[in-house]
């Protein structure tokens, strides 16, 4: 471990790194979003001393002098720069450290021809059998309902551990398809390089690696004159498509299906702007050239949207306690799902133009460019769930709905 130097100004925190207090264990667990952390770090609760010190400015001297001097912290200068010297070896700060750090893990990522599951022993479990077991569990139901054959669907991708129900909700129809090209739209967390972002790199999971379609991967790129980024990093960390992939394994463990992975970034600049994204250039690119690849594969495709709802509370930026809008956002979820249900892309956008997305519906890019992608939609809503985090007070809601084709309803 490089020593930090004792004059140097300490580089701030970096923003993807949060911190959980566990009280009972007198803790401190670390958390980098943007996963250049594979496992969060645990501290001893009393770096957090330091860490509130750590802006940009101050040295190890000033820290040092500051803990000791002012708040009578029995502390020598020897050990403030170890630990602040452990933390930046670490990856926490944004230092040259982590870039060189940084640097590696991005070159790794793009030389490898497979993308690494990132929320296995967490989200749900990282060994095959324990993974099967939770999967069969969850899907185990004497409940027989009629299966809507559909051919598209918006499904959630909370975290399991908290939401599994809706994602239960529409595989059990999904299970009956007989499609075996499945393209997952997911909003992208993490990056905004482009507005949509492909990757040829297939997906591993507990139960074996899912297969990307390469050759519709490269025609999406040829149908929209390579106007895209070729640049994947926006897809190490995300686990809005991961979930999905890990689903189809295990709902079709013998089906040699693949599955074509696009990330969809912000559509904060169409909502500031007022400006429809069917005014985009590149919306209408890249939806032009996917509705051509779906009608051609007909049976074949299905397209899943991998979008959450509301997003409010304290963890979001807000002042207010989300319980207290908890039947707002109801309404609000509601409102937006009949405007799915009718397969109207216009009207879902419009509603969260004019209240200005201040639910911070992250499903509106995966879910729009669905049905901007496809022929006329109806849609039969058959979840709606909402978590409540009472840390934070802090809730996202999210549901899932099946897409039929207009004219095949009879």
């Amino acid at each position: 471990m490089k020593l930090f130097p004792l004059n140097e100004a300490i580089p701030y925190i970096r923003d993807t790194i949060q911190f959980s207090l566990i009280s009972e264990d007198n803790a401190l667990i670390a958390y980098d979003t943007d996963k250049y952390l594979e496992e969060p770090i645990a501290f001893h609760s009393h770096i957090l001393e330091i860490l509130e010190l750590i802006d940009g400015e101050n040295t190890i001297i000033n820290i040092h002098s500051v803990l000791h001097f002012q708040q009578n912290i029995e502390v020598t200068l020897e050990d403030v720069q170890t630990i602040i010297s452990y933390i930046d070896s670490m990856g926490l700060l944004e230092s040259e450290e982590f870039f060189h750090l940084q640097q590696k893990i991005d070159t790794d990522y793009f030389n490898a021809p497979i993308r690494k599951a990132v929320c296995a022993g967490s989200s749900y479990p990282k060994e095959k059998q324990a993974l099967l077991d939770y999967f069969d569990s969850v899907f185990e139901s004497d409940e027989s309902v009629p299966t809507i054959h559909s051919v598209a669907a918006l499904i959630p991708h909370i975290d399991f551990r908290v939401g599994i129900e809706p994602y239960v909700a529409v595989y059990k129809h999904i299970r009956s398809t007989k499609a075996t090209t499945f393209f997952i739209i997911g909003t992208s967390h993490y990056s905004n390089l482009d507005q949509f972002i492909l990757t040829e790199k297939d997906f591993e999971t507990p139960l074996g690696v899912v297969k990307t379609n390469k050759e519709i991967i490269q025609r999406l790129h040829l149908l929209t004159q390579n106007k895209f980024t070729k640049n994947d990093i926006a897809h190490k960390p995300e686990h809005s498509i991961e979930f999905h992939a890990v689903l189809l394994k295990y709902l079709f463990p013998d089906c040699d299906f693949t599955i074509v992975p696009i990330l969809v970034t912000s559509f904060q600049h169409f909502i500031s702007s007022g400006i429809s994204p069917t005014e985009s250039q590149k919306m209408k690119d890249f939806s032009n050239a996917l509705s051509r690849i779906v009608e051609e594969l007909g049976s074949d495709a299905y397209v899943i949207s991998s979008g959450d709802l509301a997003h409010i509370g304290k963890k979001f930026g807000d002042e207010y306690d989300a319980y207290t809008k908890k039947e707002e956002v109801t309404t609000n979820d509601t409102t937006l799902l009949a405007t799915l249900e009718n397969g109207d892309k216009d009207s879902f956008f419009t509603n969260l133009l004019l209240q200005q997305d201040s639910f911070r519906i992250c499903g509106l890019p995966p879910t729009y460019s669905l049905l901007a992608s496809m022929k006329p939609l109806q849609g039969t809503t058959v979840a709606l769930q909402q978590w409540y985090e009472e840390d934070t007070q802090s809730m996202v809601s999210f549901g899932s709905v099946l897409f039929q084709y207009k004219e095949e309803i009879v």
